[in-house]
């Protein structure tokens, strides 16, 4: 399996179950087996057959058929320990549930998690090693931080 950014940050000899899925433009996700319903929005296809896969999807943990027909892969993935505990530390939890888009192929691709703790939708965490989108991520927060400032965002 060929998982782009991806496989930089996850452990493949551990974890839960997750389902992989690339699209023919190269983006990826894996979203965890239990729970995957929670998890599709952040899956958005545009085309015909996108939409056909994500309809199938939870269908294709209990049909390989279905897997093999759109190429969805079932393996089991963790996150490594440092950005675990990072995950734990910053929104205070001893475990959570998380589902992972690889981003767009482009010179400022990121890793977007989408993080769940018992249904409850926590947020997102973008990773890249790309020292530009670093910068971008934080021209963010310095607009979040005045948006905060004026009351819009708290």
């Amino acid at each position: 399996m060929n998982i782009g950014l991806i496989r930089n940050i996850i452990d493949r000899e551990k974890g839960t179950d997750f389902l992989f899925l690339k699209n023919s433009v190269g983006q990826e996700w894996l979203f965890p087996i239990k729970n995957m319903s929670k998890f599709l929005s952040l899956y958005f296809p545009s085309s015909i057959k996108g939409k056909i896969v994500r309809f199938f999807l939870p269908l294709s943990v209990f049909f390989p058929l279905l897997r093999k027909i759109f190429r969805i892969e079932k393996e089991k993935f963790c996150l490594p320990k440092e950005i675990d505990s990072c995950i734990k530390r910053v929104f205070n939890l001893n475990d959570y549930e998380f589902a992972i888009f690889g981003g767009s192929p482009c010179s400022h691709q990121k890793v977007t998690l989408m993080i769940m703790k018992d249904n409850r939708y926590l947020g997102y965490c973008k990773l890249s090693d790309n020292r530009d989108v670093y910068e971008i991520f934080k021209q963010e927060v310095c607009l979040l931080n005045k948006l905060k400032k004026c009351g819009v965002y708290s």
